[in-house]
């Protein structure tokens, strides 16, 4: 209804792929049922939009629509005498827990995030490379065996106390598949952090250049972490 109204007084609408995999059906157990039974044609009735997917072909986009390759996580700055602080950590991960203590693996955190994936990752990071990380959010969530000495775990933070984290690690660590364009990615490299990236991640591939980082599958894990 919001649509046809803006529509009407004439006024164009633009499409933003900011969110999963939208405009396409969201697949991943956590997310909210709406978008399975919503009807509106996304794609027939908006013609411009700006985009984060590397293939926009596999999210119906042709070459009627008129995509734009930009996104939220483009636009971050930062006080450049924040830069230069002691690191204490190797490397920040970022995943808010799910339903309190539970932790549940298939919350919307959890899921977006990827913390199966990172679950795979952090024995090797931590116990093979001997890697100290930083676990932002998940206090109280389970962690491989042989984890706890050596990577910190952290409550959910206030985004003016959780900003500073970035100053006190090496590099980030995303292992995010269905996140479309992570701030935190941009945050980081503000912080002259740099990435280490799925890279089957959605959004955010476009930032990783052989000067920013590195993208991984579990088949060259351990290569890219060398790099």
């Amino acid at each position: 209804a919001q649509y046809y109204k803006f529509i009407n007084a004439g006024i164009p609408v633009i499409g933003v792929t900011a969110y999963k995999t939208f405009p396409i059906k969201i697949t991943d157990p956590s997310e909210d049922k709406y978008h399975l039974t919503d009807t509106f044609n996304y794609h027939d009735n908006i013609n411009i939009w700006l985009t984060c997917m590397r293939d926009i072909k596999l999210y119906n986009f042709t070459n009627n629509h008129k995509v734009i390759d930009m996104s939220e996580s483009d636009f971050y700055d930062i006080e450049n005498d924040n830069m230069k602080k002691e690191k204490i950590y190797d490397f920040i991960y970022i995943c808010n827990k799910d339903h309190g203590d539970s932790c549940p693996l298939n919350g919307w955190n959890a899921i977006n995030r990827n913390y199966n994936l990172a679950l795979k990752c952090f024995p090797i990071m931590i116990n093979e490379y001997k890697l100290k990380g930083l676990l932002i959010g998940r206090i109280n969530c389970e962690i491989p065996k042989n984890c706890h000495n050596i990577m910190e775990l952290t409550d959910f933070q206030k985004y003016h106390e959780f900003i500073q984290n970035y100053n006190k690690c090496r590099f980030i660590f995303l292992p995010n598949k269905s996140d479309a364009s992570p701030r935190v990615m941009t945050e980081a490299m503000c912080y002259n952090l740099p990435v280490l990236v799925n890279k089957n991640i959605v959004g955010g591939w476009k930032y990783v250049t052989p000067e920013t980082g590195e993208e991984f599958t579990m088949n060259d894990f351990e290569e890219k972490l060398d790099k």
